[in-house]
């Protein structure tokens, strides 16, 4: 066989590990899928990494010619592989550039009352007192960043339109946030989610560690501040604003409704408990104990099988 059916052997591999990772995150709880959804999204990315640092060309000219299709194939899917990690680091670096200049143009917020509630809220939360800024912004938009410091971002909407109490569990949530290094993950998972886009496993995962986070935020800011309706009321507000009539639950698309739904649903019935993640960290530790030993192993034996290279060391 040829180098392009060994870096399609290496695509399916990597379906198969991001697809089963995916298929177990089906069944995890909330506050215990994080760790598993970044083995799911990095995983694929590393068998795609290793596959492709078996063709290189001191194995070319002495175990497998490298023309025809096949090198116009190999080449393809390596621009493929190379263009996809090259193009999500750049999206990505964007991305931060671009919360940075949106924060500069953001002024602090010195309302002394509020203030004061992020600095006491920050305390219960282990964390330094984070800049307090304000967007002006006719929508309900709420952020936390850590760059260059930590960083809660409210519009005027939500100051304007929200109870100090609904107020105070807005900022818990992403005080939550910051605590669990959220942006930090999320980023990272982006950026993994990017370098793979064609593999469908990467967007589920995704999409079930960001829908994790905001469930396990909403259940931190309740333990924080012990009331959880506060939490669903502000959120009912900001959906009522954002999406309309309760018929247009879907102008987010079917993940955000599915998600908001489930955040109001947990709060308004009492399931926002604390959640035991080390069940979560050892299964994901697990995996990618197994996978780590086992791709390379794999990859090895599909390339003696086709045959390509030479074994390593006798080149």
């Amino acid at each position: 066989m040829t180098h392009a059916q060994f870096l399609l052997t290496a695509f399916a591999v990597a379906a198969l590990v991001g697809g089963g990772t995916a298929w177990i995150l089906r069944w995890l709880p909330v506050g215990g899928r994080r760790p598993t959804a970044l083995v799911g999204l990095g995983l694929p990315a590393f068998v795609l990494a290793l596959a492709t640092a078996h063709v290189i060309p001191r194995f070319w000219s002495t175990c497998a010619a490298f023309v025809g299709w096949d090198r116009l194939a190999t080449l393809g899917l390596l621009s493929v592989v190379g263009g996809s990690a090259a193009g999500a680091v750049v999206v990505n670096v964007a991305r931060i550039y671009t919360v940075q200049r949106i924060l500069r143009t953001c002024p602090p917020l010195e309302d002394p009352q509020i203030r004061s509630s992020l600095r006491a809220l920050a305390l219960r939360f282990h964390l330094p007192a984070p800049e307090l800024r304000i967007l002006e912004s006719a929508s309900p938009l709420s952020a936390a960043g850590w760059l260059p410091r930590p960083t809660v971002v409210v519009s005027r909407w939500l100051q304007e339109h929200l109870d100090p109490e609904e107020l105070q569990a807005v900022l818990s949530h992403e005080l939550a946030h910051l605590a669990r290094r959220a942006p930090q993950v999320l980023w990272a998972a982006r950026l993994l989610r990017d370098a793979t886009w064609y593999l469908p496993s990467a967007w589920y995962a995704f999409e079930a560690l960001e829908a994790d986070e905001e469930l396990t935020a909403d259940a931190l800011a309740v333990e924080i501040t012990g009331r959880p309706l506060s939490l669903a009321s502000a959120l009912a507000r900001v959906a009522q604003h954002a999406l309309g009539p309760p018929d247009a639950l879907t102008a987010f698309g079917p993940a955000p409704a599915r998600v908001l739904e489930e955040r109001l649903a947990r709060l308004l019935h009492g399931r926002t408990g604390p959640t035991c993640a080390a069940g979560g960290t050892v299964l994901a530790g697990g995996i990618l104990v197994a996978a780590v030993g086992a791709v390379p192993h794999a990859l090895a034996t599909a390339a003696r099988v086709l045959p390509l290279y030479c074994p390593v060391g006798l080149a």
